[in-house]
């Protein structure tokens, strides 16, 4: 295991090398620039979402259980979501979280962030 830094040199990356036992796992894998630039993609996409159909935070904080300060803190980047908060925060804006998460993926290969 190997510590790097990612390109703006701000979140160190663990590139785990592949191992003689595990011949199915790829190479070298930025695994924490990874997760974190996925969620926060997701979130951002979630809110976007939340926006076009003009629902409030107090709106998808009724439909989702979510309180709204926790929405907030979400959608400002101030807590990380779990995937649990993710299903109910995309089930409060009545969207499917797999396409969500199939979007933010496509977004950051496009992107190249990581």
């Amino acid at each position: 295991m190997e510590v790097v830094h990612n390109a703006s040199g701000k979140h160190p990356a663990v590139i785990f090398q592949q191992d003689k036992k595990s011949q199915d796992r790829p190479t070298s894998i930025l695994v924490r620039d990874f997760y974190e630039a996925l969620a926060a993609e997701i979130v951002r996409l979630l809110r976007e979402e939340r926006k076009r159909r003009k629902l409030s935070n107090y709106a998808v904080s009724q439909r989702s259980g979510v309180s709204q300060s926790m929405l907030s803190l979400v959608e400002r980047g101030l807590r990380n979501p779990t995937m649990e908060l993710l299903l109910r925060i995309a089930d409060g804006i009545c969207i499917d979280l797999p396409t969500v998460i199939k979007k933010a993926q496509r977004t950051l290969k496009k992107s190249k962030a990581i």
